[in-house]
């Protein structure tokens, strides 16, 4: 195995092979809800209304994320076509474009075998291997936010010219633009504050001379600021809601119920990065160490980590993906600790490939429960019952992936939650009572219009207790799809 692993055939072989597999595992499982519909509703919706500026859902304005996730998405179902792994073959392809941004820094700034253990790690740590084939925007702030991290260490390294740093510094610009564009905020404020962090506990102040901010700037507007300015020019209530609601009231109050104890990543963590966890605190002192020149790539790294996690940790809204940001960083030091402690290549490859493998068998074990909570079977069955304007109301409760597996919108009918805001701006699109949608049903169950409805079990019992005119065509233990009689 040794000899077969010093040709740079073997490592080609190994990597076409990696990039197939990690390409075909996109297809095994169903969308799961509410993230994997909804973003994959939100580029179909996209790519048919032909409007690539006012993000929507289920046909009402939804300003809460940035546009660059539906964009691949969309742009995606435009070239392959509509399904499962198209949806989320900009995640798989972006997980792939991290591992290798990881294995090219590690080599430029470490050497050959650094790089090489570190895009290893990387591809096998179980969280980022799940997260390449789930549909969610998580995974694309942290491929962004870690494009700007790498080219910084490459811009910055000793010994570079001039014109490597410009640019290099250009890239890590460009990169913190794409991040804006794919979660808000956090795409340069978290650069931003760990930059001033990391000078700060460096001594290292001369950074600042070399950020070529005269280019810099420019390059970071014109990368994320034209959509922001057109999208405000069309939709006027969008910057207040986006960057007071989705950005200081997510961080500050609780209303988005998603909370959690100051060491919820501390926690998650451990699981999140087998099989490297053993591998994580030796890495970390090792960057301790000063290097010769004046940038300090370890601390850098260091501080990356620890700011990240600390500021999602003080924050009142915590997702599990949130964490991502840290994990090239995290695969960097790992990866440099490998090399230094003279880890044979062999060992790294088994290990990365088992932890590969053990995660793709448990994201496979997740898809009865995929099948269960998305509504597909049920879906497909209404699709094919469906003109384009027959009315499917969604009484109580929105089902993500349903929509996306029907290939028709939904009228939702007492129900707001993520869709407050743009009901607000469009309330016709919604039916805010269960009266009001009762005395529509029976107008047109009367002329014997087909319609149909999606609501949970409890609502179908409140419902037949009204003596609604429906008829079951389709159930589950979540969710029971109605007729009209």
């Amino acid at each position: 195995m040794s000899d077969f692993l010093r040709s740079k055939a073997a490592w080609y072989l190994l990597a076409a092979v990696f990039i197939v597999a990690s390409l075909f595992v996109l297809n095994v499982r169903t969308l799961i809800p509410p993230d994997e519909g909804r973003y994959a509703e939100m580029a179909r919706e996209m790519l048919l209304s032909g409007d690539w500026v006012t993000t929507r859902l289920n046909g009402i304005k939804y300003f809460e994320k940035p546009p660059l996730h539906t964009w691949m998405s969309a742009l995606s179902f435009a070239v392959f076509g509509i399904g499962d792994w198209q949806a989320r073959l900009w995640n798989g392809v972006s997980g792939l474009f991290g591992v290798a941004m990881v294995g090219y820094t590690g080599w430029r700034v470490y050497g050959g075998r650094v790089g090489l253990y570190a895009a290893m790690v990387l591809a096998s740590m179980v969280f980022w291997a799940g997260a390449s084939q789930f549909n969610s925007l998580d995974l694309g702030v942290a491929v962004t936010m870690g494009l700007s991290l790498c080219a910084l260490l490459i811009a910055q390294q000793p010994g570079v010219s001039d014109a490597t740093q410009r640019r290099w510094m250009l890239v890590c610009w460009a990169g913190m633009g794409l991040s804006l564009l794919a979660k808000g905020l956090i795409g340069i404020v978290l650069p931003g504050a760990v930059l001033v962090l990391y000078s700060l506990i460096s001594g290292d102040r001369g950074i600042w001379r070399r950020l070529h901010l005269g280019l810099g700037l420019p390059v970071f507007l014109l990368v994320a600021l034209p959509w922001f300015l057109l999208v405000a020019v069309r939709n006027p209530e969008q910057p207040a809601f986006f960057f007071i609601h989705e950005h200081w009231d997510r961080f500050f109050l609780k209303e988005h119920h998603r909370e959690g104890p100051w060491y919820y990543f501390l926690v998650l963590m451990a699981p999140a990065t087998l099989p490297w966890l053993p591998m994580i605190p030796p890495s970390l002192m090792a960057a301790r160490r000063p290097q010769p020149g004046r940038f300090q790539s370890g601390t850098m790294l260091l501080v990356w980590i620890g700011f990240i996690l600390l500021f999602f940790s003080v924050s009142s809204s915590k997702l599990p993906g949130y964490m991502l940001p840290v994990f090239p960083a995290l695969a960097l030091l790992i990866g440099r600790h490998l090399e230094l402690k003279g880890w044979r290549t062999v060992t790294v490859l088994m290990l990365a490939i088992a932890g590969w493998v053990l995660t793709q068998v448990g994201m496979a074990a997740t898809e009865q429960y995929g099948r269960e909570q998305s509504g597909v079977v049920l879906a497909k069955v209404l699709r094919d019952k469906l003109a384009p304007d027959t009315p499917v109301y969604a009484v109580g409760t929105y089902e993500q992936s349903m929509t996306f597996y029907m290939e028709h919108k939904v009228i939702t009918v007492a129900y707001t939650d993520e869709l407050a805001f743009g009901l607000q701006q469009q309330p016709e699109l919604g039916i805010p009572t269960l009266e009001e949608f009762t005395t529509r049903w029976r107008k047109r169950a009367a002329q014997r219009g087909p319609q149909y409805a999606i609501m949970r079990p409890a609502m179908y019992s409140e419902l037949q207790k009204r003596q609604l005119p429906m008829k079951v065509i389709g159930s589950s233990e979540r969710v029971v799809v109605v007729s009209g009689l």
